[in-house]
């Protein structure tokens, strides 16, 4: 009996010292800057509400980590943001002050989870139209765009930078 409460402490020691060591946290702040552009042509003629809109990431994102202070990319350069047309409105005085409504949605982080995207403090982001000169909004227009929330990560789920 007693050789078999050995073996089982023999077999706990490598777990307690796991759930000693720290977690080396990962913290994305609220509002880190992200910058995207419009992955494809955005009009007043081919919008429509519901509508998934691609924005792709220009930068890539870092974060230090709590435990080695080392940056670690949270968000790669080239990933796809999406937003939603929310809202389409027109003004019937002249096609002055039409407007369309995106809401930013969310992006990928590196390690595949989802975090929450917003323009400004407000939402959603309406973009000026104006139905008389056809306004586009062409592939590659940019947008600065900022995380929505704090997210709490694990270093080990992503990649150190240089």
């Amino acid at each position: 009996m007693k050789s078999l409460r050995l073996l089982l402490v023999l077999l706990a020691l490598p777990l307690l010292s796991l759930a000693q060591q720290p977690r080396e946290k990962l913290i994305l702040n609220e509002d880190t800057n992200v910058r995207v552009r419009l992955a494809r042509n955005l009009s007043w003629a081919n919008a429509r509400t519901g509508d998934t809109i691609p924005f792709e990431v220009l930068e890539d994102v870092t974060a230090e980590c709590s435990v080695n202070h080392k940056p670690y990319l949270v968000i790669e350069r080239g990933a796809i943001a999406f937003g939603t047309v929310t809202d389409l409105e027109q003004d019937r005085h002249l096609g002055r002050g039409d407007t369309l409504g995106v809401t930013l949605d969310f992006v990928r982080l590196a390690d595949s989870e989802k975090i929450a995207l917003h323009p400004t403090n407000t939402e959603p982001y309406f973009l000026p139209m104006n139905l008389r000169d056809k306004t586009v909004y062409p592939a590659g227009t940019e947008r600065r765009v900022f995380t929505l929330g704090r997210a709490d990560l694990d270093c080990r789920d992503f990649d150190p930078r240089p």
